[in-house]
């Protein structure tokens, strides 16, 4: 028997090879990758040459975010430090003010006008009633017991600069509470963000 030789393409059958290596179905092109398609899908290597699933990059995008969060923290404690110095420097302040007070006493002066008991006194005139007086009187209170007390005119200046004193201390002493309850409040937070760390 005698081998067949090569068969001949005819045009036809060359056309149809030609366009099925074009449809992309049996020409050597079925195995190369279309251009940009690893950059387009997100491939190994982006365009700017990084590698998004690098672990390397991933640990340095925690350690930024770790770096951060302690500089706020630590900004925050520093900051919490100043604020409790500072009130600390005021009650130190308050307290030697309230050493150096002198005499005091609670209290209010006022002024009273009275009607005696003279049936023909000027303070009865119908016309022109002139009452006696001026009298200063000194009331406060103290432990629950309210207590009045004439003073005479030449001891006022005495008085009111105890009763002056008093207010000066009541003062003085309202501010260190309200001071003292904010640098209580400080320590607080400040020793909760340390457990928190």
């Amino acid at each position: 028997m005698v081998a067949a030789g090569p068969q001949p393409v005819t045009a036809h059958q060359a056309g149809d090879a030609g366009q099925i290596g074009a449809d992309g179905h049996g020409g050597e092109h079925d195995h190369q990758p279309e251009e940009g398609a690893g950059a387009g899908a997100g491939g190994a290597q982006g365009g700017d040459g990084l590698i998004p699933n690098d672990p390397e990059i991933h640990r340095r995008r925690i350690d930024f975010g770790l770096d951060i969060t302690d500089s706020r923290y630590k900004l925050s404690d520093m900051n919490a430090t100043a604020s409790i110095q500072k009130l600390q420097s005021r009650i130190q302040q308050i307290k030697a003010a309230l050493a150096a007070l002198g005499e005091m006493r609670p209290g209010s002066l006022s002024q009273q006008y009275n009607v005696c008991g003279k049936p023909h006194c000027r303070c009865k005139d119908p016309q022109n009633p002139q009452r006696h007086g001026p009298y200063y009187q000194l009331s406060w209170v103290h432990r629950g017991k309210s207590t009045t007390q004439f003073i005479r005119p030449p001891l006022l200046p005495q008085v009111r600069a105890q009763i002056a004193m008093y207010h000066k201390f009541r003062k003085l002493t309202d501010e260190w509470v309200n001071l003292a309850l904010r640098r209580a409040q400080a320590k607080l937070q400040a020793a909760r963000r340390s457990l928190s760390k």
